[in-house]
């Protein structure tokens, strides 16, 4: 039997911290600033700015609609990072385009990108299904 002051550890409650497409975007994210920290200020407030926009805004997309509680959020917000995806991969094809990153480090934020495309993908098959779910059940 246990006492009153005992406590007893509540379940884990899953939260887009556990998601890995919320895990990988967040080290594109961190990796993309660390590499446009250190451009010339005429690059940092043009395709520098708007690369990292589109960086932070994937897992904070992500995080937004799982935190919201309901499917069709989440399923929302996917979409937005989808697009958000979309606009980085075209953002770091032009600083490689402009010579603002090279060949090793464009290599590395694509094969990045890429994996968090593929998981922003299934996470949006999934919501699409947990948001069909719900519709029938109502």
């Amino acid at each position: 039997m246990m006492a009153e002051t005992d406590t007893v550890p509540l379940p884990h409650e899953r939260t887009y911290r556990d998601l890995d497409a919320w895990s990988h975007a967040m080290r594109l994210a961190e990796e993309t600033l660390r590499t446009t920290r250190p451009w010339r200020a005429s690059d940092q407030f043009s395709i520098g700015l708007q690369l990292r926009r589109a960086a932070i805004s994937i897992p904070s997309n992500i995080a937004e609609g799982y935190s919201r509680r309901s499917p069709a959020a989440a399923r929302n917000h996917v979409a937005i990072a989808l697009g958000s995806h979309g606009e980085f991969e075209t953002q770091l094809e032009l600083a490689r385009r402009c010579a603002l990153v090279d060949e090793a480090t464009h290599l590395r934020l694509s094969t990045q990108c890429a994996l968090v495309g593929k998981l922003l993908s299934g996470l949006y098959r999934s919501a699409v299904k947990s948001a069909e779910g719900s519709t029938r059940r109502s």
